[in-house]
């Protein structure tokens, strides 16, 4: 088996070692993009003093007051620090092309807290930064880099953290017992995103002996970044599922894999201050990959389908979508988890009579109305995201240079971030919330839209949905 050749641990790599009884601040943090803060909302935001810090010091201080401060979002241009507690006015996306890529004298490079900055490294920061294990040594290729670190098994993972960060690398490989560490970027190690879950082994609970461990480091691989279209580079796709069906999900996995914002006719505020920055754009000016839309009529009229040249469909099991569109109902957040007693209410009983209906017409209207479509099942997205993300953008054809030479480092980033802070907790009910009478009628649903699809030549797989296959009860 191949062994890395260590560099010789000399006196001067030596003195690049870091010292642990220095405190070194470090923030984890999202970089949104570069924009020019609204100033008709500067209210929204406050100039912050730095001290006589550079490079990426002076980053390091003005996300530490930020955050420290309460503020979710930090600007720096180089020594004007902004920070603001609320996206509004801050993150226009309206003035994308103001920033004109970052050379504008006035844009800001906008960043978003992930948690608080630490300047101590414990034991519990770096299990939350814990990939996983690896069975042997990985062969140096790419920009990966190898030195010996002196230390006991806690301080060697520590220290090689702090040398692969400042070294600007976003992955650090250490061996403890063996006092070696490799630091790397995603596509050195993994070199494509289904070697991630290959490569990276569960680690053995409390066996700190010659395990290789890898870490996430709090750099962001900037092949990863986000940004926005040009007003009217790309033509609006309609993401379409049933409200539940994991349509916040699939935009955070798309964001981050695609490399361009999704957008959404909802104009959102609780998404967009937690990253979806498209919530806010214009759907219609090509902007975005995917425009997300429900296509309900209470909302949108069906007329609006004609701007669409194409569609994303998300169909999910609709026992599942439904009690997930009733949870965010209920308790009026993505993310909340309504009591057991709400799913014994008459408003339950009249919302899931509504939806079992809702759920099968409105699918049937959007793919009538748009063609060609893409059909995403949400349990084939839990199961293999990589797999859908590549079906996803053979379907977008996104043929530009920057998407063909990130894409596979942009897949590994969204890999590492599955879930990201978009999805909702799983509920198991300890009763059956469907009645007899409500269970006929999502089945009959689910027999309907099976047909609907099969005459369109897309696979199914909805008969699983039916009541006799499947609880129903997860929400």
């Amino acid at each position: 088996m191949f062994e890395p050749q260590l560099s010789s641990a000399s006196e001067d790599e030596l003195d690049d070692i870091p010292d642990l009884q220095i405190p070194t601040i470090r923030c984890k943090e999202k970089y949104l993009g570069c924009f020019v803060p609204d100033a008709s909302k500067k209210k929204s935001y406050r100039q912050v003093k730095l001290g006589r810090t550079t490079g990426n010091d002076t980053k390091m201080e003005c996300l530490d007051k930020c955050y420290g401060s309460g503020g979710l979002y930090a600007g720096l241009r180089n020594e004007s620090c902004l920070c603001g507690e609320r996206a509004d006015g801050f993150i226009s996306p309206e003035a994308w092309d103001l920033a004109l890529g970052c050379n504008s004298s006035k844009s800001f490079d906008i960043y978003m807290k992930v948690r608080n900055c630490e300047k101590e490294m414990t034991s519990s920061t770096m299990e939350r930064d814990k990939i996983g294990c690896l069975h042997s040594k990985p062969q140096l290729k790419g920009a990966m880099v190898a030195m010996k670190v002196p230390g006991g098994a806690l301080h060697v993972a520590q220290r090689c953290i702090l040398s692969c960060e400042r070294k600007g690398l976003t992955i650090a490989i250490a061996s403890q017992d063996r006092q070696f560490c490799i630091c790397s970027d995603f596509i050195s190690l993994f070199e494509k995103a289904e070697n991630v879950k290959k490569m990276s082994h569960n680690c053995i609970p409390g066996d700190a002996t010659d395990q290789i461990l890898i870490f996430g480091t709090f750099n962001e691989d900037p092949g990863c970044h986000i940004r926005f279209y040009s007003q009217n580079e790309g033509k609006p796709i309609i993401l379409f599922s049933f409200p539940g069906s994991g349509n916040t999900w699939i935009r955070h996995l798309m964001d981050i894999s695609m490399g361009v914002y999704t957008g959404s006719v909802y104009n959102d505020g609780s998404l967009y201050n937690r990253g979806l920055l498209g919530e806010k754009t214009n759907p219609f000016s090509g902007r975005s990959t995917a425009v997300k839309d429900h296509n309900l009529a209470k909302i949108l009229p069906n007329k609006q389908l004609t701007k669409y040249r194409g569609a994303i469909v998300v169909i999910r099991n609709p026992y599942h979508a439904f009690l997930a569109e009733f949870a965010r109902e209920y308790s009026g957040s993505h993310t909340g988890v309504p009591s057991d007693d709400s799913y014994k209410s008459a408003g339950f009983l009249q919302f899931a009579q509504e939806s079992s209906i809702r759920w099968r017409t409105t699918l049937e209207d959007v793919m009538t109305a748009v063609d060609p479509a893409l059909v995403i099942y949400y349990e084939n997205l839990v199961k293999d995201q990589v797999k859908e993300m590549r079906r996803i953008a053979e379907f977008l054809k996104l043929n530009s240079d920057d998407h063909r030479s990130n894409f596979e480092r942009r897949l590994i980033c969204m890999q590492l971030d599955v879930a990201g802070t978009f999805k909702r907790p799983k509920k198991t009910l300890p009763f059956d919330p469907f009645s007899v009478s409500l269970k006929e009628k999502f089945d009959d649903a689910i027999v309907k839209t099976n047909t609907f699809l099969l005459d369109r030549k897309h696979t199914s797989m909805v008969l699983s949905y039916l009541s006799n296959s499947t609880a129903g009860k997860e929400s």
